[in-house]
């Protein structure tokens, strides 16, 4: 069987566990990316997931605004994260389309993404993605529409390339 297939369990989980949540954290803190910028994992629930960062110097634009890119990023880490919670282990998400649209300038505070999966197919999820500062202000919202993708082992990646 191809692993394009499908295969009647297809991709998503029975339940989400405490376990699956401490399996995720680890592996989001083991990201580089993650590290470098500061993202912090806040919550995990099935279809919804809270990412926060606390904006330094070195990721600001020339006025000391955060850089839009950065932004961004925390709406798409969001976004995956949500999804992911729904998801088997040898599954992954990867973007497809990310849209956010900017209403304040974060410069010292730390902000808050918080998404929720709206929809999810066989192959597309579509998530829904508010970004807030402490105070509750609505920082920037995001749409991210993911593709679901069944993980393929460095052994069969190996064997293709031979």
């Amino acid at each position: 069987m191809s692993v394009h297939q499908y295969d009647g369990t297809w991709p998503f989980l029975d339940n989400f566990t405490s376990e699956r949540a401490a399996l995720q954290q680890e592996m989001l803190a083991e990201l580089p990316l993650f590290r470098t910028i500061g993202l912090t994992l806040h919550k995990l629930a099935k279809d919804c997931a809270k990412v926060s960062i606390s904006p330094r110097p070195d990721l600001a634009q020339t006025r000391g605004i955060l850089h839009g890119g950065i932004l961004a990023t925390l709406v798409d880490t969001a976004a995956a994260q949500s999804v992911l919670t729904t998801l088997k282990l040898d599954h992954d998400v990867v973007t497809v389309h990310l849209d956010t649209k900017y209403f304040r300038p974060v410069r010292d505070e730390r902000i808050f993404a918080e998404a929720t999966v709206v929809r999810k197919g066989r192959n597309l999820a579509h998530t829904d993605i508010s970004v807030v500062n402490s105070r509750g202000e609505l920082i920037a919202k995001g749409w991210c529409v993911l593709k679901l993708t069944r993980r393929v082992s460095y052994a069969a990646n190996v064997c293709a390339v031979a």
